[in-house]
């Protein structure tokens, strides 16, 4: 379990483990409302259970997120996992989120999902991946005076 904290909380899947992170963005989410002056937005609904989310990037020229915000409504998991995500990927350019895996998301979250809730911890991975790969390949260019 790598340097997680045990705790006395038992998750559903009957594994001792710290849950502090996860609820902590859910009670506080970082960045939930609407982004001001969005350079994109994409929003995905779980239809196995409701969940949904809206993802807000705003983006510099040269395609690092600037900010990320999102919206929704549905479980803990799926808006805690929305506000980690938020936070996360805040400074990587649109090639590094190419780049992002799955793994790396439920990783962040520091909890261990059974294969049913992981459609809740990805709802926001699979808006971002959906976005991403939407926009303009040239947004992963970077300006020429930074190559040198």
């Amino acid at each position: 379990m790598g340097n997680r904290t045990l705790s006395s909380k038992a998750s559903a899947e009957g594994w001792l483990v710290d849950e502090s992170a996860i609820l902590d963005h859910a009670e506080s989410p970082y960045h939930r409302g609407r982004a001001p002056n969005a350079s994109c937005a994409h929003t995905e609904r779980n239809a196995a259970c409701g969940d949904w989310v809206r993802l807000e990037l705003v983006l510099e020229a040269d395609g690092r997120v600037q900010q990320a915000w999102f919206d929704g409504g549905g479980c803990l998991i799926s808006q805690a996992a929305a506000s980690i995500l938020c936070q996360a990927v805040e400074g990587k350019t649109i090639g590094e989120l190419r780049e992002l895996t799955a793994q790396q998301v439920l990783d962040w979250l520091e909890i261990p999902l059974t294969p049913r809730r992981m459609q809740c911890g990805l709802l926001t991975f699979k808006v971002l991946k959906t976005m991403v790969y939407g926009l303009d390949p040239a947004a992963n260019v970077e300006p020429r005076w930074r190559r040198e």
